[in-house]
């Protein structure tokens, strides 16, 4: 049975979604406001999971001698693994060893005899199923293997990361609006306005994926200096 973790409690500011509510429901002319929080929501979710902008350190594994799948558990219970981003082994003697990520095909192709016959030091980590991963070879010694996941909210979540919001306040406005606004026949229908917002989100969007991928910092430039005329 794959092993689960209980997530712990963390101290990182969070902001509700609703918090977007007041500001978007000026342009939405009798729009509910819980229709524009689960919308929001929804968004965010969009968000994360096309411009992977969210990466959390999950929760240690503590590998059991034998058993080959585990469950991927964040420290905050309103997110959801995507995708692992990265993975290394660190064995009982403190030993560093790196754990690459294979496509599952890849893995059953690779050690046909996986998991019933393939006993080793885990080289690599896969999955079939949202929420759990798989080390290959099947574990037979100690260790704790340390993940980072790139994450997004999950399906019933009330907030987001105070920094995540922050950073991306301006695509979660444009991405709701254009959302709510595309809808036919009611109060608050604009197809216009959706048209413009759902331009400005697509070219957000891309701008988030890229910022992210910079890990939210500028390339650095080399500076040279001019002689004076």
């Amino acid at each position: 049975m794959p092993i689960i973790l209980t997530p712990l409690v963390t101290t990182v500011p969070t902001t509700v979604f609703s918090a977007m509510v007041p500001e978007i429901s000026a342009f939405l002319p009798g729009c509910p406001d819980l229709a524009i929080e689960r919308t929001v929501r929804k968004m965010a979710i969009d968000l994360c999971q096309r411009g992977r902008v969210w990466t959390l350190d999950l929760i240690p594994i503590a590998m059991v001698v034998a058993e080959p799948t585990y469950a991927l558990v964040p420290d905050v219970s309103y997110a959801e693994v995507i995708d692992i981003f990265d993975a290394y082994l660190l064995d009982s003697e403190g030993d560093k060893t790196p754990i690459t990520w294979k496509p599952y095909k890849a893995v059953r192709a690779g050690h046909p005899s996986w998991p019933q016959d393939d006993a080793g030091r885990p080289q690599f980590i896969t999955t079939n199923m949202t929420g759990y991963a798989s080390l290959v070879p099947v574990p037979d010694l100690a260790g704790d293997v340390y993940i980072k996941a790139y994450m997004r909210p999950t399906t019933t979540a009330t907030e987001l990361p105070t920094w995540l919001y922050a950073e991306f306040q301006r695509e979660l406005f444009h991405s709701t609006l254009h959302e709510l606004m595309a809808m036919p026949e009611r109060s608050w229908s604009n197809p216009k306005l959706a048209d413009y917002h759902g331009k400005q989100w697509t070219y957000l969007l891309s701008q988030a994926t890229i910022r992210a991928g910079q890990e939210y910092n500028t390339d650095s430039q080399a500076v040279q200096m001019r002689p004076l005329a």
